[in-house]
């Protein structure tokens, strides 16, 4: 909720400097001062820009939230030291990549038990 409550914060903020630069720019027509009016505009422009990627940033902040959300609901088993998923009983995972990163990183089979991730240090052999 709080991350709901800056990107709100944030965003009024913004508003709040276009509506003054609104203002600002509206006064120095009364002024005809062309340079200032065009600094302004451009002033504008930036303050515009600047919101659209604000709201790109909170849409692409919540939908890793959510991503991250689906990740940390899954509950591996262990089977041969890995990890397997319901959803993919067939696949062995790391579970160092999982238990660290909330990474699915598939492990390869090396010699006898012995199981391998690409993901992890070159000394990581999962047996």
């Amino acid at each position: 909720m709080s991350g709901w409550r800056n990107n709100n914060m944030s965003t009024e903020i913004v508003s709040q400097v276009i509506n003054l630069s609104k203002r600002v720019y509206n006064l120095s027509q009364r002024f005809k001062d062309v340079e200032f009016q065009h600094e302004l505009l451009d002033l504008h422009e930036e303050i515009t820009t600047f919101r659209l990627e604000i709201s790109r940033l909170v849409d692409e902040n919540e939908s890793l939230k959510l991503e991250l959300k689906h990740k940390t609901e899954q509950k591996p088993t262990t089977i041969d030291g890995c990890y397997v998923f319901d959803d993919e009983p067939d696949r062995l995972y790391c579970p160092t990549c999982w238990d660290v990163k909330a990474l699915k990183v598939l492990t390869f089979k090396l010699h006898g038990p012995y199981r391998k991730c690409n993901n992890c240090p070159s000394d990581s052999i999962i047996k």
